[in-house]
């Protein structure tokens, strides 16, 4: 547990008081003015105020955490401990007529995030502005929980609080002269840099030995440079443009799993480590138009070109440490990917009532990967898409509206095997369809009711063909795989009295998966099905939620939320033995109640409560295997202060509460939990 600092306070710098003192000097200067003048002279009306646009925000704070603080810093993303500095700033002066100048951002350490933007604008010309910007996520690195016998947390390492930084620095201009094409030109520099638990439960095997799943540790360092070029200009009745990217990757990332499940060895005494080094790079060219056919008709076009090159170097490696022996799997090779990519849209108001939007689109992608001395592919996708959208509001306090959708997806993918001299030939099918209705209806004044309806199919089929090496077993693909999706939703907003509105809204979506597999007999052209199509998921989600605002006087609100949600995935794979996948349910509760209250013309008070609650935990059957859903209570209380101590001056301080256990068995087994006291007090000047 870290303390809190026993005093927060903000420092009366000679700043502050220079700031004070240049707000009060004008007023001062009116009034030795007017006595000079003497008592005879005539009154005059006080000039009007400029306003103000220039501000800076002080704020400092920190937090008492008991208990797991990584899961803490995670679930509120602060650091856990003290922070303070500046969270908000402008600084605006006009150099001229013409020209402007601004300043601002914020600097938080502690929190390490920063921001800062330098924009020049001139009218009539442009602009030049620069920037930089960097902030930290927090993540939890603390481990996993695996149910059986016996249950136990795995540790993933010894430091459970991760953290990536991200962060951009660039520079950009823009060309605005009257009759002149509009250019732009940017040029951004970011990166990711870090470490961070994965979602990814790895599970290996090495030699005759099996490691089941355990959690894994994503190391990340990528760094990017983008150049953005973008130029439009009008003529006529059309809008031109045209835009060149050209972007370089560097990536250097890990995943790496630290330890296997048995614990028959020290934590890092036995480590399996992917490391995925690559560099890329991008290049795009691409140029769209907009034309005004009549006051009716809008007709717009796009085209995009895509191209880019990968490059795997020596240091993308498999290394296992301990597990028997050290051994290590080099990576070489790279690819090339081209894309090409039209659209076409047509806005069409035959009367003032109807609106009409057919559009469509097309793409052509070609990829060919290299790993030397492991595999390469060849990679083919046609891409079509057609959509019509149709609004009607010719019916009085009625809104109508559709929309169908349509793609056709044809792929093929070759994998040539190096090692084993196998030939796997893939060739992909998709059809998609999906239709949209809706309505929007104002029956009464403050009373609409709105319901939407959609309905979504999914196909994809394969042609599979596979010549595998003797040494082979068998190989299995699917032969189809197809999704349909119903979804349903109301929402009811009522303006009951003038000072009380609610809002009630019910989903309700049903998704059913059907596929079929495949297997491969080794050294023939055989393909047998393992199974007819057959139903093998159905997915049902029920949501209820309500809102209500109320203002009870003048000086008050009250407005509350509540959210049920029924969800669960059936699968006829639960019943083929302790082996197989289990049904999951994911019903969770959210609320959240949130009361302000004006104290006085100056000082006003606000208070919110949330609560998250969910017991839907259900173990795996098989041995080893990681729980489905959660048994977790999440609480959070807020009160937050606001005083207007001039009218360019605001101080506020803020205490919150949170806290959030779980009812074991859980995934995390208990080994997250926290509760947290969060104080921060902050200071806003405008000048």
């Amino acid at each position: 547990m870290k303390p809190i600092h026993s005093s927060i306070f903000l420092p009366q710098s000679k700043n502050l008081r220079s700031i004070r003192l240049a707000l009060a000097a004008p007023a001062l200067a009116l009034t030795i003015a007017t006595a000079q003048a003497g008592s005879s002279a005539a009154p005059t009306a006080p000039a009007e105020e400029a306003p103000l646009s220039n501000w800076i925000g002080f704020t400092v704070g920190g937090a008492i955490t008991s208990g797991n603080e990584a899961g803490m810093m995670r679930r509120t993303q602060t650091n856990g401990d003290f922070y303070g500095g500046i969270d908000t700033f402008q600084l605006s002066k006009a150099l001229n007529d013409k020209t402007t100048l601004t300043l601002d951002g914020h600097a938080l350490p502690g929190m390490e995030d920063y921001e800062f933007n330098l924009n020049l604008t001139k009218a009539d010309v442009g602009y030049v502005k620069a920037g930089y910007k960097e902030y930290r996520t927090w993540y939890d690195g603390s481990g996993g929980y695996l149910p059986g016998t016996p249950a136990a947390w795995i540790p993933l390492d010894g430091n459970d609080e991760l953290s990536l930084d991200r962060g951009e620095l660039y520079f950009e201009a823009g060309l605005r002269m009257e009759k002149l094409p509009e250019i732009t030109f940017r040029y951004t520099h970011g990166w990711r840099e870090g470490n961070k638990d994965s979602t990814l439960w790895g599970g290996y095997t090495i030699g005759a030995s099996r490691y089941e799943i355990v959690p894994t540790l994503n190391a990340i360092d990528e760094q990017r440079d983008t150049f953005n070029l973008d130029i439009t200009h009008t003529l006529g009745n059309t809008d031109l443009g045209l835009g060149l990217i050209y972007e370089s990757v560097r990536n250097d990332d890990s995943l790496t799993i630290r330890r296997d499940p048995d614990r028959a060895l020290p934590v890092s005494s036995r480590t399996y480590t992917e490391n995925s080094a690559y560099d890329a790079d991008l290049f795009n060219a691409h140029i769209f138009s907009q034309t005004n056919l009549s006051e009716r008709m809008l007709l717009s076009f796009a085209y995009s070109y895509t191209s880019m090159d990968t490059e795997i170097d020596g240091s993308s490696n498999r290394t296992v440490t301990n597990a028997p022996a050290d051994t290590t799997t080099q990576y070489l090779g790279g690819g090339q990917t081209s894309i090409h990519s039209a659209n076409a849209n047509f806005w069409w108001n035959p009367i003032d009532s109807l609106v009409i939007v057919p559009s469509f689109s097309a793409s052509w992608e070609n990829s060919d990967m290299d790993t030397h001395a492991v595999n390469s592919n060849d990679t083919s996708i046609d891409h079509l898409a057609e959509q019509i959208e149709v609004r009607y509001t010719g019916l009085e306090n009625l809104v109508l509206y559709s929309k169908a959708e349509f793609t056709q997806d044809d792929g093929t993918y070759t994998l040539l095997g190096v090692s084993d001299g196998s030939i796997r030939v893939q060739a992909s099918d998709i059809t998609q369809e999906k239709y949209v209705m809706g309505a929007n209806w104002y029956p009464m004044q403050g009373l609409s009711l709105s319901t939407q309806y959609y309905h979504r199919d999914y196909n994809q089929d394969y042609d599979n063909s596979y010549a595998p090496a003797a040494s082979n077993a068998f190989d299995g693909q699917l032969k189809s795989n197809d999704f349909s999706t119903d979804d349903m939703n109301v929402r009811l907003t009522w303006r009951a009295l003038p000072n009380l509105t609610l809002v009630t809204r019910y989903d309700y979506q049903k998704t059913t998966v059907e596929n079929q597999a495949l297997q491969f007999t080794p050294g023939t052209p055989v393909v047998t099905p393992i199974t007819q199509e057959i139903d093998s998921a159905e997915i049902t989600s029920h949501i209820l939620s309500e809102s209500v605002t109320w203002m009870p006087c003048n000086r008050a609100y009250v407005q509350a939320s509540a959210s049920y949600v029924i969800a669960e995935t059936d699968t006829p794979a639960d019943l083929y033995g302790p082996e197989s996948i289990a049904d999951s349910e994911n019903d969770y509760f959210t609320g959240s109640l949130t009361a302000g209250y004006a104290i006085d013309d100056k000082t006003d008070l606000t208070g919110c409560f949330t609560y998250y609650g969910a017991n839907n935990y259900s173990a795996i059957p098989r041995a080893g295997g990681v729980g489905y859903g959660m048994n977790t209570d999440e609480y959070t209380a807020s009160l937050t202060l606001r005083r207007m101590i001039t009218p360019n001056m605001v101080w506020n301080l803020r205490y919150a509460y949170m806290s959030s256990n779980t009812d074991n068995p859980d995934q995390t087994g208990g080994y997250n939990d926290f509760e947290a006291h969060m104080i921060s007090t902050g200071l806003q000047i405008r000048f």
